[in-house]
């Protein structure tokens, strides 16, 4: 469900700095794609307890915004990616004991 950055978007966007003669620094829109793939490689290799997948995909697709849009302006954007792990293990956690204390009972 995570958002998708067009790359054609960002590049399209420095079109009159290009037209113009202007220096275009593309190093936030190459931050804005490594984001995305990173943030979508932590979806997909960490272990989200399923009734929680919505929204940890919700708070994905807010970070892909926040970077789409810094990098419409030129800017870099730092994801909150530690946050968004921390929330992931700490709900597979409580999961596990969940499981452990229902196994148990």
């Amino acid at each position: 469900m995570s958002f998708e950055i067009p790359v054609s978007l960002l590049l399209y966007a420095q079109l009159p700095k290009i037209l113009e003669g202007q220096e275009v620094n593309l190093e936030p829109i190459i931050n804005a794609i490594v984001m995305q793939k990173l943030l979508t490689t932590i979806v997909a290799t960490l272990p989200i307890p399923t009734e929680f997948k919505p929204i940890i995909d919700l708070m994905i697709t807010m970070e892909q915004v926040k970077a789409l849009t810094a990098a419409l302006r030129g800017e870099t954007y730092t994801p909150n990616i530690d946050k968004i792990i921390s929330l992931v293990v700490t709900l597979s956690m409580m999961e596990q004991l969940t499981k452990a204390f229902a196994t148990a009972a």
